[in-house]
């Protein structure tokens, strides 16, 4: 009807999804579960990932966020979403194949003695992240990549952000 294809239609309305808000961990937390397509949108204020209860390690390593998905992560217009590892586990996990973008974060405290290489980010084989306008410091890991690592065959883009005092 009116000559637009399934295939066109689906697409138009794929373009009207809005960003899931979330407001604390526990909205994160299904947030990022969530395989419906949805980005990340994060109001201001610090999230304490550590402490939020039935946070166990992500199926992939010590972290407590897994992106599995192509996906966006973002601060509200005008506020900063701060991810606090609470110096217990690796912040973020960017999976094998997947593909991701943080704009506005602040990544923090991550790591621990279960954190061998990347305290803050980790960057999995042919996965690829952008980060821009974002934050990344005091994370620690005991091998490789304090702040960030990036595997060897993943891509890295930093725009406008600063990575400091990560060991």
């Amino acid at each position: 009807v009116f000559g637009i294809s399934f295939r066109m239609l689906r697409a138009w309305v794929a373009g009207l999804q809005v960003a899931r808000q979330v407001s604390d961990t526990v909205d994160l937390r299904a947030a990022m579960l969530d395989d419906t397509g949805y980005d990340i949108e994060m109001a201001g204020g610090v999230y304490n990932l550590a402490v939020q209860p039935g946070w166990g390690t992500c199926m992939y390593g010590p972290y407590f966020l897994c992106v599995t998905r192509d996906l966006t992560i973002r601060s509200a217009a005008g506020a900063t979403a701060v991810l606090d590892g609470g110096g217990q586990k690796g912040v973020l996990i960017v999976h094998q194949h997947a593909t991701a973008s943080l704009h506005g974060l602040e990544i923090t405290n991550g790591g621990g003695s279960t954190v061998g290489t990347a305290g803050g980010i980790f960057i999995g084989a042919d996965s690829t992240l952008s980060i821009t306008n974002c934050s990344i410091h005091d994370n620690h890991a005991g091998v490789d990549g304090g702040g960030i690592f990036n595997d060897a065959s993943g891509t890295l883009t930093i725009i406008d952000s600063v990575v400091h005092h990560n060991s």
